[in-house]
């Protein structure tokens, strides 16, 4: 009975052991996981933001915008304004004007890239 009693105290010893290898891979894996999860934290929070700044921005970029519609809005009205009272020479040399400054910026840029 002596040599059942020892194998039993050995058997006890190796799943003590083996117990205490498993657990401590279990905290190590615990705390691989909280090192993830903290990254993951982080990034969710440095996303959130800069969604916020894109936000900001866009709602600075519409508003921008709207005031752009509004000057080219008067800006048409008053063209419309002027093409109503008749005046085709001024009419001529605006088309003109427009078509001269097309040309110029034409040769600016052909002659920058070449």
């Amino acid at each position: 009975m002596s040599s059942n009693s020892r194998s039993r105290r050995h058997m006890n010893r190796d799943e003590e052991a083996a117990s205490l290898l498993m657990e401590e891979r279990n905290n190590e894996l615990i705390d691989q996981l909280n090192s993830k999860v903290s990254m993951l934290k982080s990034g969710a929070s440095s996303l959130g933001e800069i969604i916020k700044d894109d936000a900001r921005q866009l709602n600075d970029i519409e508003g921008s915008m709207g005031s752009a519609s509004g000057m080219l809005g008067q800006a048409m009205g008053k063209f419309d304004t002027m093409m109503k009272t008749g005046g085709t020479k001024v009419t001529c040399y605006l088309a003109c004007f427009i078509f001269f400054v097309f040309i110029l910026f034409y040769w600016i840029l052909s002659s920058k890239w070449s």
